[in-house]
C-alpha cells in the first residue's frame, strides 16, 4: 500500500482528490470536525463510563483524548494532521469552495441558493453543478454552470461547487436538498399479514406524481430500525412503483417478478410504523402507520390481503395513519408493482 501511495503522490489528480477528501470530513460538520468527533465521543463514554464506574468504582479518563476532543480545530491533533498534508502538498488554504447561503436541508417550497468566494481575487470563478461534479480530468465538465447568481432547487438534488483560478481547482463541495412538496411518494400496499408466514412481507411504494424524484438520500424506518436505504443515484419515473419484499426468493416464487430490493429488520408486527427521513439532516419527513385493532381491514390480519389506500392523492401524514383511508386488497397476495384495482 506504501508503494501505491508513494507512486501517486506526484499526481496533480490524486492530490486534488485526496483535498476532496479532507474537505468533506474535516469541514461543514464532517465526521472529523471537533463538533462531530466531541458528540460522538461523548456518546460512547456516556454509554461506558457507568460500566466503568460500577466494576471499579472510578470514572473513565478522558484526558488521554484532549488532543483529539479540543473544540477549536487550530490547536490540537487537527492542526497537527493539517501540517503534515500540507507538508505533502496535498491541502492549501488559498483556494476553497464557494460559501453557501443554504447548506443541506429540507424545505417545504422551491428555494434559492447564493454562492460566494472565500478568496477574494478578482480572476477566480464559481463553478456548480446539480447532481455531480462540475470538474471533470482536464477542466470544467459538460454539466457544469459557471455561476452568476442564485440557483434555483426545486427538487431533491445535490448541488456540488468548486472555484476555479484559471490554474487551480479548489476541493468540491456537495450538499444536498430536498423539497418535500416534490416528493410525490407514498405507500401504497403493505402486506404484513400474508398466507405463508413473514417469507411474503413485502412494501409497495409509488411516485403518483409528474415529474422524476430522486430518492437516493432518502431512508425508510421500520419500527424505529433502518428498513431501506435508497442507493446513489436511484430515481423513480411518475406512476413507477418500488417494491421490498422480506424476503426476495420467496418473492420471485409467489409473483414471478423481481422486487426491487429487500427490507431488513425483525419484519412487520400487529402493528407498525414506517418513517420517511432524509439522511444528510436525519430529518423525518412524514411517516405512516397501520394497526390490527378491529377498525382496520378484516381481511388484511386473517385473510391474505394486503392494505392499499383508498386514495394517495392529497394524503397527509395523519390521514395515512387512519383506518379510515386504507381499505384491503382486491386479490388474496395484493398486487405488488401495480394499481391495486
Amino acid at each position: 500500500m506504501g508503494g501505491l501511495y508513494n507512486a501517486l503522490l506526484p499526481s496533480a489528480e490524486f492530490k486534488l482528490r485526496f483535498a476532496d477528501r479532507y474537505y468533506k470530513h474535516f469541514f461543514n460538520g464532517g465526521v472529523f470536525t471537533p463538533s462531530t468527533m466531541i458528540a460522538k465521543y461523548d456518546a460512547l463514554y456516556n454509554l461506558a463510563n457507568p460500566l466503568k464506574k460500577l466494576i471499579y468504582g472510578v470514572d473513565l479518563k478522558r484526558t488521554k483524548f484532549d488532543k483529539f476532543m479540543n473544540p477549536n480545530p487550530s490547536i490540537g491533533r487537527w492542526k497537527i494532521y493539517e501540517d503534515q498534508i500540507k507538508a505533502l502538498g496535498l491541502w492549501q488554504d488559498l483556494l476553497k469552495p464557494p460559501v453557501l447561503s443554504v447548506r443541506s436541508t429540507v424545505s417545504p417550497a422551491p428555494f434559492s441558493v447564493t454562492l460566494s468566494k472565500q478568496n477574494s481575487a478578482a480572476n477566480v470563478a464559481i463553478y456548480y453543478a446539480l447532481g455531480k461534479d462540475p470538474r471533470d480530468i482536464g477542466g470544467a465538465s459538460a454539466s457544469a454552470t459557471l455561476y452568476d447568481g442564485p440557483v434555483a432547487i426545486d427538487n431533491a438534488t445535490s448541488l456540488c461547487t468548486r472555484t476555479f483560478d484559471g490554474k487551480l481547482w479548489s476541493p468540491v463541495d456537495c450538499v444536498h436538498y430536498l423539497v418535500k412538496s416534490a416528493l410525490s411518494l407514498t405507500i401504497t400496499e403493505i402486506m404484513w399479514k400474508p398466507l405463508g408466514g413473514s417469507d411474503f412481507e413485502f412494501i409497495e411504494l409509488k411516485n403518483f406524481g409528474s415529474q422524476r424524484i430522486l430518492l437516493e438520500y432518502i431512508q425508510i424506518w421500520i419500527d424505529g430500525t433502518l428498513g431501506y436505504e435508497f442507493p446513489e443515484g436511484f430515481s423513480l419515473e411518475p406512476n413507477r412503483f418500488v417494491v421490498l419484499a422480506s424476503n426476495p426468493d420467496t418473492f420471485v416464487q409467489k409473483y414471478a417478478m423481481p422486487p426491487t430490493a429487500r427490507f431488513i429488520g425483525n419484519g412487520l408486527k400487529k402493528a407498525s410504523r414506517f418513517s420517511f427521513v432524509f439522511k444528510p439532516t436525519m430529518t423525518e419527513l412524514w411517516s405512516v402507520s397501520y394497526n390490527s385493532t378491529a377498525e382496520w381491514p378484516a381481511e388484511a390480519k386473517s385473510g391474505g390481503k394486503s392494505l392499499v389506500p383508498k386514495s394517495v392523492i392529497g394524503l397527509d401524514e395523519l390521514s395515512q395513519s387512519s383506518y379510515l383511508q386504507w381499505r384491503a386488497s382486491v386479490a388474496v397476495g395484493g398486487s405488488p408493482g401495480r394499481d391495486d384495482i
